[in-house]
């Protein structure tokens, strides 16, 4: 693999070269279609499996108090990650995206507990706005004290 990446870097800057490696790279692609995205879906499957010594199965939704399901394929029941500091976190995507993506590992885990994501139900997550959150609540708050 190695090897490989050496004659990329060497010989990828020269024009003729590199049209030809995409080229090479778009044949063998569709080529072999088929089993690269069944060697992906396995690798991120795994990489998501890993983080079940972490993140429990089941858990409640730190809203409404909905029991949500990690990884396990239900839909309508399972956790969404939250980014509740206003994107300050250091993952800027999907968490489960990240999770998929990233295997695993001490350090890992170490930049996913900076995060500190929420953990909710779907629904909470659909209304619950991603800025302006102390605003919102003072508003639901206000609106609140009105019913009663």
């Amino acid at each position: 693999m190695a090897e490989r990446t050496e004659y990329y870097k060497k010989w990828s800057d020269r024009p003729e070269n590199r049209k030809r490696i995409i080229e090479r790279s778009k044949e063998y692609y569709y080529s072999h279609r088929d089993k690269m995205i069944k060697r992906s879906k396995e690798w991120r499957n795994d990489n998501i499996t890993s983080w079940e010594k972490v993140i429990p199965k089941v858990n409640r939704c730190q809203v409404c108090g909905k029991r949500i399901l990690f990884n396990t394929g239900d839909k309508r029941n399972t956790v969404h990650f939250d980014h509740r500091n206003n994107g300050k976190e250091k993952i800027k995507e999907h968490p489960s995206t990240w999770l998929r993506n990233n295997k695993y590992s001490i350090e890992n885990e170490k930049i996913w507990n900076s995060c500190n994501f929420g953990v909710v139900c779907e629904l909470c997550n659909k209304f619950m706005p991603t800025g302006g959150r102390k605003k919102w609540w003072e508003n639901v708050g206000r609106y609140m004290c009105y019913m009663l």
